[in-house]
């Protein structure tokens, strides 16, 4: 049995998903949510790979003492090895030497700690909504969905849940769309989000991405994606200070956007 948090007042919750080991981005989003003052915080997962930083945000993480979904970025530092890409695929190989190096980095406790990461969770707000949380769907984390899946591709991933708030996160894209009752949410990420251009290129928004989730005295939900400016000065030394490899080719496509 999944389990759930009962509250009978006005609720708050703050979303946040793909911190990926990007611990500056995750301290910005953390100040900005802050000010928000939510009942209760809510992570997606995909916490720890890819980034600069991952010892540190698990700990960060950790330390907030919240709900934790288990992403497929995190499943796999669990059971992770060295892999090799075909020659001619150098951005998978440089994830895949980030992502070894981010396995090198984590304590036992870090990999303990992955390891109490939730499939789903589920919260029970007011009046009996349920939001059920999960990091692609709830069948899946590799389930991927944008706002432009059909529908058709999308309601079987929730064929087998009755909650009519569902939110996830792994696409890195901001996202608030209904299928048929139900309203799904992507806060975004925290720590690597994507700005999806139309001729296919991805470049990453110098911003940290989160979600608030509110019901009024009325029972009115009200859902807010938020965005919060990162300094580019601050988060390219982080990654200076530390020995991830391929640090130009990882900043290289981090750009300054108006929030």
């Amino acid at each position: 049995m999944r389990p759930s948090f009962i509250y009978h007042q006005i609720m708050k919750i703050a979303l946040i998903s793909d911190i990926h080991g990007n611990l500056v981005s995750f301290e910005t989003a953390l100040k900005a949510i802050e000010a928000d003052a939510p009942d209760q915080l809510i992570c997606l997962g995909d916490c720890a790979a890819d980034g600069p930083k991952p010892h540190e945000c698990l700990q960060k993480l950790k330390s907030l003492n919240i709900p934790v979904i288990m992403g497929n970025t995190d499943s796999n530092l669990l059971s992770l090895e060295a892999q090799k890409s075909p020659d001619d695929d150098v951005v998978q190989q440089n994830f895949n030497d980030i992502e070894w190096w981010n396995k090198q980095q984590l304590t036992q406790e870090d990999l303990e700690f992955i390891n109490t990461f939730y499939p789903t969770f589920s919260v029970d707000l007011v009046s009996g909504v349920e939001l059920l949380c999960s990091h692609g769907s709830p069948k899946s984390f590799y389930d991927f969905i944008l706002a432009i899946t059909p529908d058709e591709e999308v309601a079987p991933m929730f064929s087998e849940t009755t909650a009519s708030l569902c939110a996830g996160g792994h696409t890195h894209s901001q996202m608030f769309r209904r299928l048929e009752h139900r309203i799904l949410i992507n806060p975004g990420s925290v720590g690597l989000p994507f700005n999806r251009m139309p001729d296919g290129r991805v470049f990453n928004p110098l911003l940290a991405e989160y979600a608030i989730l509110e019901f009024d005295a009325e029972n009115n939900l009200n859902v807010s994606l938020k965005r919060t400016p990162v300094d580019k000065d601050t988060l390219e030394q982080s990654i200076r200070d530390s020995d991830m490899p391929h640090k130009d080719w990882w900043l290289q496509d981090w750009i300054k956007v108006s929030v």
